[in-house]
């Protein structure tokens, strides 16, 4: 599980694969026995939630049954932005079909991603106009048409409706309301959707 999801995580991909019953040099299908209750094997996600740190689960189990036996695949989430994942305290990596510690350059590439990503800058899915102060709004506005009265009339930005507006400034994208949105102009009761970093608005 440590050395999937962090192998996922520096190769940039959605999710990391562990399959069982199929041969790795032919994928020829062989068939596994390995845990045939299914209460049992739903209860993997449990056992790997609590030896992986911080915890992490299998986001799906699918099993096929074959003509030439069954086969289970473990789709196995990316280790978190800056967060590497271990396993019962150690970090672990993938080097072909090997299992080897995560090198220390490896775990700091993982742990530099969030110091890369600009937190402010990225969108809110649940986030829109309507979590914005009016108040606040207006003086964005406001200070927009100012600093901007050499080359756009202020007619013409008056004529703006709000999702224009955030847009000039920087704060609305074609995929929604940045957080800088929410923490420079949300209403107090907004805070929530900045979650889980809990923000405070003052």
């Amino acid at each position: 599980m440590s050395a999937l999801s962090n192998k996922a995580n520096l190769a940039g991909s959605t999710a990391g694969w562990l399959v069982f019953g199929v041969r790795n040099s032919t994928w020829r299908v062989v068939g596994t026995e390995y845990r045939r209750d299914p209460e049992r094997l739903n209860g993997l996600k449990k056992q790997v939630s609590d030896g992986t740190g911080p915890s992490l689960t299998l986001r799906s189990i699918r099993v096929f049954d074959r003509p030439n036996g069954r086969v289970i695949i473990f789709e196995i989430p990316p280790a978190p932005q800056g967060i590497p994942i271990s396993w019962k305290g150690h970090f672990y990596s993938r080097a072909g079909e090997s299992l080897e510690p995560l090198s220390i350059e490896k775990q700091d590439a993982i742990r530099q991603e969030s110091s890369m990503l600009d937190w402010t800058g990225q969108t809110l899915e649940d986030a829109s106009v309507d979590d914005l102060s009016p108040k606040a709004l207006a003086v964005a506005r406001e200070a927009f048409t100012q600093r901007n009265s050499a080359r756009i009339p202020r007619k013409e930005i008056e004529g703006w409706d709000d999702d224009q507006v955030l847009t000039h400034v920087g704060l609305e994208t074609k995929h929604g309301l940045t957080r800088a949105a929410i923490l420079l102009l949300g209403k107090p009761e907004s805070a929530y959707i900045l979650n889980p970093l809990m923000a405070e608005l003052t």
